[in-house]
């Protein structure tokens, strides 16, 4: 496999390990229910920009890309189903008015 080239600035930051959390005191009916993760300083370095756009540049990269043979098959496939609804739906428009037309309304 080939080895990419890194930007410093696309380079994700280390893994931070979780903190314990400090057991409930006995009177205490319910402990404090956990912050959204979305908030914390370490959530804050792991959703930044760069980390973001660094996976976005490897996803990019494993992606299998159609060849030009598969995407005009398939272009000529979607205007031939277009042409066809195209032409169904005329035909059930041009039916519909006939009819309402020939009831007088």
């Amino acid at each position: 496999m080939r080895q990419l080239k890194t930007c410093p600035a696309l380079v994700p930051p280390p893994p931070v390990p979780p903190v314990p959390r400090a057991p409930a005191a006995a009177g205490d009916p319910s402990p404090d229910p956990p912050r959204s993760r979305a908030w914390s300083k370490t959530s804050a370095t792991r959703l930044s920009l760069p980390s973001f756009l660094y996976d976005v540049l490897l996803d990019l990269r494993r992606m299998v890309w159609p060849t030009r043979n598969q995407v005009c098959a398939q272009t000529f496939v979607t205007v031939g189903l277009l042409g066809f609804f195209t032409g169904y739906i005329l035909t059930l428009d041009y039916m519909i008015h006939a009819l309402l037309h020939f009831i007088g309304l």
